[in-house]
């Protein structure tokens, strides 16, 4: 009985309980939305936000914060679109794509754990920066033309109505989970999180975990770009503005501290 009173008492389930809600009440008013493809497409449609929200986490458990996921997303989609659209084959499309996620990552890592400047306005700043940084790439045109069999992947299913962007996003979140939970190098972003300074006192690098977190949160923003990409079929250097602000809600609302 303590652990079912431990449980709905728990953050997780009071978010849990309001989105139940939510769906309620919408099915109410329009009772197709209690289709099981309806409630697929929401699953399918929150890909990108998810994605992100994995990223950001790694930030938010070390008491950081990290703003300018969704320039990382634009401009990871462009360059990764662009490669795409003048023939670069998909491989080194999603490398170069992943790279400049990681590469700003590193930035923002650096600029909040070494330089000491507050992650709010450092990474506020480069959000600004890369968000510009787009529209000089892309000239303010959008990355259109892009192959068919690219963008077909996002239609790609494997149980009914379930695409495989949905499972892998699925088997991501389970593996962040675990290794933030069950291994030692995971628990590592939580104690920083919690007492950088005595974090530090243990023999755990600090420094080196935020700019570890910084750059998953690069990768992950990456990541997300190239599946927004297959999924809209092009991009606009206005691809991912505001995108960051989903990115923490959905981590506050799944609980990370």
């Amino acid at each position: 009985m303590g652990q079912v009173k431990k449980l709905m008492k728990s953050h997780e389930m009071s978010s849990f309980l309001f989105l139940a809600a939510l769906i309620f009440i919408v099915g109410c008013v329009n009772p197709s939305f209690w289709q099981p493809t309806s409630i697929l497409n929401c699953f399918n449609d929150s890909v990108v936000f998810t994605l992100l929200a994995v990223g950001s986490a790694f930030v938010i458990l070390t008491g950081e914060i990290d703003v300018s996921v969704g320039a990382t997303l634009g401009m990871s989609a462009a360059v990764g679109a662009t490669m795409l659209r003048d023939g670069s084959n998909w491989a080194a499309a999603i490398l170069a794509a992943i790279v400049i996620g990681a590469a700003i990552g590193f930035v923002n890592g650096f600029g909040v754990s070494v330089l000491q400047i507050p992650s709010l306005i450092f990474t506020l700043g480069v959000n600004g920066v890369v968000r510009g940084l787009i529209y000089v790439y892309t000239k303010g045109a959008w990355v259109e033309n892009l192959p068919a069999e690219y963008t077909k992947m996002s239609n790609t299913f494997i149980a009914g109505q379930l695409t495989a962007f949905y499972a892998v996003t699925l088997a991501v979140v389970i593996a962040g989970h675990i290794i933030l939970t069950r291994t030692k190098k995971g628990k590592y972003f939580i104690a920083v999180g919690d007492n950088a300074a005595g974090a530090t006192l243990v023999g755990i690098p600090a420094n080196q975990t935020k700019i570890t977190a910084y750059i998953l949160s690069g990768v992950f923003a990456a990541a997300a770009g190239m599946i927004y990409t297959s999924r809209i079929g092009f991009i606009t250097p206005t691809a991912g503005n505001s995108y960051e602000m989903k990115a923490i809600a959905a981590c506050v609302l799944g609980g990370i501290a």
